[in-house]
């Protein structure tokens, strides 16, 4: 993985959280916002150069 995109992945877990926590849910939220962390990480273009 690039190592421009590795922020996604922690910040999708943080957001799962908080709404797994709000629905009082944290296990299945923290899932999701795995799984949308690694799809946004795998989706959103590399830039070219520094």
């Amino acid at each position: 993985m690039d190592k421009k995109h590795n922020y996604f992945i922690p910040s999708g877990l943080l957001i799962g959280l908080g709404i797994g926590i709000l629905f009082d849910h944290p296990a299945p939220g923290l899932l999701i916002g795995l799984g949308a962390g690694i799809l946004l990480s795998a989706v959103v273009p590399k830039r070219n150069g520094k």
